[in-house]
């Protein structure tokens, strides 16, 4: 009688079935495993391997193949940066802080981005309000569009805070989360630079506009203001000094 292996006895090179318990086996690491007909078989632990050997015959029938899991069914992704990383699903980098790609990319991958869908709707968002703005912080300096002198620059720098709050608690949040990640993982990157400079630049305009009077009176302005860097305006006050 010839032994009969089921089709999902060997999945891929990367992946094999115990015929024994049924359960996924990494070849490459498992150290259980038996040369039978030809072919050789893995096993999840010992105690399976020894129930093979025993009655190999009794396990090598065809088997109905067992729908795949939730994390079969998954494709493996990469790092184009760091091609070693390698991970079943989506992700980023614990590395470089980019997003993980397929690693076989198929047409529905890139017609389906989700991370460039929703970085595109953060972008548009945070451009929307970015805008006002810029307007405030350098529209008479720089643009010659407003004239600050007619503006309570406490109401400005108010106005602006306002408007800066969601792009960068929201919009910006990717960048936050992956800066964490890097300090965590102890692998600085780019994510951990922007993270560290805007949040900075977001705390230091935060409490100046808020409580402007725990500043020395050489950094308060002649409003009595302390200036802010919700946009970053060269070097200039914005009291148009």
């Amino acid at each position: 009688m010839s032994a009969q292996f089921s089709s999902n006895d060997v999945v891929s090179s990367k992946t094999a079935r115990d015929p024994v318990c049924n359960m996924m086996v990494d070849p490459h690491k498992s150290p259980h495993k038996s040369d039978y007909a030809g072919k050789t078989i893995y096993f999840c632990a010992a105690k399976c391997k020894h129930k093979f050997d025993a009655e190999p015959l009794k396990f090598l029938e065809p088997m109905p193949v067992a729908p795949p899991s939730d994390a079969e069914k998954l494709s493996y992704f990469i790092c184009p940066m760091d091609p070693e990383v390698r991970q079943l699903g989506p992700g980023s980098c614990p590395k470089c802080g980019m997003a993980l790609e397929p690693e076989d990319p198929t047409a529905d991958d890139v017609a389906g981005n989700a991370e460039l869908t929703d970085m595109t709707r953060r972008f548009v968002v945070g451009t929307v309000l970015t805008l006002p703005i810029l307007v405030l912080a350098m529209g008479h300096a720089e643009m010659g569009i407003v004239d600050l002198h007619r503006i309570d620059m406490g109401l400005s720098q108010w106005l602006q805070l306002l408007l800066a709050a969601p792009v960068v608690i929201w919009c910006g949040l990717p960048f936050f989360e992956r800066g964490w990640r890097s300090l965590i993982n102890r692998n600085l990157n780019m994510f951990t630079l922007i993270a560290l400079g805007t949040g900075i630049a977001w705390t230091y305009s935060v409490i100046a506009t808020v409580l402007p009077h725990w500043f020395p009176l050489e950094l308060q302005t002649a409003h009595g203001t302390v200036d802010v860097y919700f946009v970053t305006h060269h070097g200039l006050d914005q009291s148009g000094s």
